[in-house]
This record gives C-alpha cells, structure tokens and sequence, in this order.
C-alpha cells in the first residue's frame, strides 16, 4: 500500500466512522446521523461544530474508540487548515494514541468482531501516516506492518461491509503505486502481498458509489490518484467537481479540482480558482494559487517571464508553510525547468529539474526530470 497512503487512507478516510457504528453503534440510527453531520462539518472546516456533534458520540458511548479516531480526524483537518503542523503535529500524534488505547481495549474484548479489527487497522494505519509525514520511514513501516495484518482480514469482509471496499481498494493499488514514488521502500515491499491497480481504482469506484462512510474519501482519492500517478486529468475533474459541488468551503477540494482544471486546460475557470486561494490567509493555498498561475501563464498565455515569477513567488510561500509541500514544490521546479530551458539557459534549468526529481512524487513530474537530465546533464 501506499504505505503513506494506505494510512492516510484509513485515517483520514470517513472509513473509521462506518465501523465507529458497527456493531456497538451501527444500529443506532440517531447516533449514525449524528456522525455524518460531524464528518459535514469536519470537511468543511467547521471544526468546533464538528467537535459538539462529536461530543455526543462520547456521551453516549465513552468507551468506544469512534469519538477518540473522529478527534484526532478533526485535529488533523484543523492542523492542514491552519498551516499548523510544525506546531500542533505532536497534539494529533497523542490523540491517535488515544485512540489506538481504546481500540486496542475493544479488540482484546473479541478478537474476531470485524469492528474490532477494523478499528486495529485504522489506528495503526493513521499512526503510519504520521510517521510518514514526519519522514521517519522505519515508524511508517512499523506500524505499516502492524495495520497490515488486519488489512488482510478485511480483504474478505467486503461483501458484508461496503466500506472494506475502500481499504481493499487503497490496498490494491498503493502496495504497487507508492514504491514507484519512493524507491527506499521497496526492499520492504517483500512482506506484503501484490496488488493490481485497475482491481484497486475499481474498488474504490464501487466505494465512492455505495459506501456509507467512505464515499467521500474514495471520491478523494480518486481524483489524487487520477492527477498523481494515472495522469488522467479529466478523469480526476470528474471526481473533483463532486467534492467541490458537496464542500465548497473546504479549500483543499477547491486545490486539487483547481489542478484538475489547469492539467485538462480549462485554464481560464482554473485562473480565477487560483487568485480567489492566493486570497486566502493560509500560505499553503498562496502557495498553490502561484504555482497554478505559473502553470497558466507558461502553457496558456505562453508568457515566461510571468510563468517564472509564480513560480519563483511560489517557492518563496513555500518557506511560510508548515505543513507537507513536497508535491507541489516540485511542481514549481519542473516549471523553472521548462521555462528556462524554453528561454535557453541551460544550466539553470538542470539545476531545477534535479530538484524536481528529489522532491517529486507525481510520475509524470519525476519521469520529464529523468527524461530531460537523462538528455541535457
């Protein structure tokens, strides 16, 4: 799996909250609304709504793990939207602890109840996700290891539970797709079963169709996977557009459905997205708008010099952020790349394609690095 990925996966992923309601509260409808009228506020960035609908869930069930994994899911969406990572990381880190603490209490209870080891599962796969965002790559794998073996268990728990579409899903194609992006890993790749991409896109399409708690998540992966490893923009603005369409405040959607936009040239809808997140207190999306309008201006307006001053602008931002930016910064390298080749000074835009490769993660970005340093270096 993507081991960074199979992990946000399940952590991030509104997975959790199906199996918050299995067994002990999947039968209880009021608390299941309750739920996914949090999850409504967490995408939108309404945290503190979200935390008193939530506040429920505890009250009613102050044992279970479900309120402890939607804690740490908010804190994680509030840390992202306040470009806080750098210093609230370690307060989303305790509170997966917590709730890795009460999931583990609820497995050791019954050891065969699916919800149980779903929640096994989510908790070691959200721990992975954490390491991996800190760059310690024997954690992720530590805990990758752990989650995957209640990974295994779900495979066959997806005709009970859509929602084990999902997982099975983000399985199937990360176990392939993130060793391409990050080559250290592969030696560690050995402990875990292939997988297929097409079976995994597909699973996640049924997911994104019929899963209760996951359909949005799939519905988010789908699209990243489409613009980072398929290269498939248009597909990705499919899947974009309904994120946008159901959670216009949540600017994260509005990022990746604006990078639809520019990567299937509907560059002038794209153009206005990119001032309204330069707008935008939050140095992440200033830094994304800048590298959207380079993008624009070096494809659309073929205009150079505006195109390396977005980027270079971009980069710049990129300093103020706190949050992951290795994605998008090797966009802004490739970018110089391009522009300075175009504008003959060859030596600058070596330089810069060397740094899109170490950063990059997107396939397409990594291979016009290697093809173009493979020709000019």
């Amino acid at each position: 799996m993507k081991l960074a990925s199979l992990i946000t996966l399940l952590f991030l992923s509104g997975i959790l909250n199906h199996w918050v309601q299995a067994q002990t509260i999947i039968n209880d409808k009021e608390i299941c609304l309750k739920i996914n009228a949090g999850l409504d506020k967490v995408y939108n960035l309404k945290f503190d709504e979200a935390e008193a609908i939530f506040k429920q869930v505890k009250d009613k069930y102050p044992s279970h793990p479900a309120y402890y994994f939607l804690k740490a899911n908010t804190e994680y969406w509030r840390i992202m939207a306040e470009n806080s990572f750098k210093e609230r990381s370690n307060n989303y880190y305790e509170k997966l602890k917590e709730a890795l603490h009460y999931s583990q209490k609820l497995y050791n209870t019954n050891k065969k109840d699916p919800e149980a080891i779903f929640f096994q599962l989510a908790t070691h796969s959200a721990l992975s996700y954490y390491h991996n965002l800190n760059e310690d790559y024997f954690k992720t794998m530590n805990e990758a290891r752990k989650a995957y073996a209640y990974m295994k268990e779900g495979f066959g728990l997806k005709e009970q539970f859509a929602e084990f579409y999902f997982t099975t899903g983000l399985y199937n194609y990360y176990v392939v797709r993130y060793p391409e992006s990050r080559p250290a890993v592969k030696p560690f790749m050995v402990f875990f079963t292939s997988g297929d991409i097409e079976k995994g896109l597909q699973q996640l399409l049924h997911a994104s169709k019929e899963g209760i708690f996951t359909r949005i998540e799939a519905l988010q992966y789908l699209t990243g996977m489409n613009l980072k490893y398929e290269n498939k923009p248009e597909v990705a603005l499919m899947y974009g557009q309904k994120l946008v369409d159901q959670y216009p405040d949540n600017p994260f959607f509005v990022t990746r459905y604006t990078e639809a936009l520019v990567m299937s040239g509907h560059y002038e809808k794209a153009e206005k997205n990119s001032f309204q997140l330069r707008k935008l207190e939050n140095k992440y999306f200033d830094m994304a708008g800048c590298i959207f309008l380079g993008m624009i201006h070096e494809k659309h307006h073929k205009n150079m010099s505006k195109a390396e001053s977005y980027y270079l602008q971009a980069l710049k931002v990129s300093k103020q952020v706190n949050n992951p930016t290795t994605d998008y910064k090797s966009f802004a390298y490739a970018g110089l790349g391009r522009v300075y080749h175009n504008t003959g000074n060859k030596s600058k835009a070596i330089d810069y394609y060397k740094k899109a490769l170490n950063s990059a993660q997107y396939l397409s970005i990594k291979q016009e690095a290697e093809e173009y340093l493979k020709q000019h270096d």
